[in-house]
């Protein structure tokens, strides 16, 4: 099954322990999913989840959480995320340095390094 953009941008976030769910304004910002069983109000209100397909800076927060970026000897994962970039930006038609990959390569690179879906074909 395909996912769609939101979808992703959620997973991403989940994995990066960004809070996606809807907070409720009445309860001094206490997590809730739906309707608030504690004031019983309907005044709940998404959280700011990153818009990490579009923001290069929401990527750079996102890149944190692939083990071994910026040091010296890159871990395994690290690795395997440079690659999966690679992949993608060649994919798109990109043949440019991964430094200059969009924020949207970036997010696909992050979440198909760290199994949140499986590549498109």
């Amino acid at each position: 099954m395909k996912l769609t953009q939101e979808e992703k941008r959620i997973k991403i976030a989940e994995a990066c322990g960004v809070p996606t769910r809807q907070v409720c304004q009445k309860c001094q910002g206490e997590w809730r999913t739906y309707e608030c069983e504690k004031c019983d109000q309907n005044g709940m209100v998404e959280a700011n989840t990153p818009d990490y397909f579009n923001d290069l800076n929401a990527c750079h927060e996102m890149e944190k959480h692939v083990k071994g970026i910026g040091v010296p000897f890159m871990d395994e994962q690290a690795r395997r995320w440079f690659d999966t970039l690679i992949g993608v930006c060649f994919k798109a038609g990109e043949h440019t340095f991964t430094v200059c990959a969009t924020a949207a390569q970036r997010a696909e690179a992050f979440g198909l390094t760290l199994n949140l879906w499986t590549p498109e074909l």
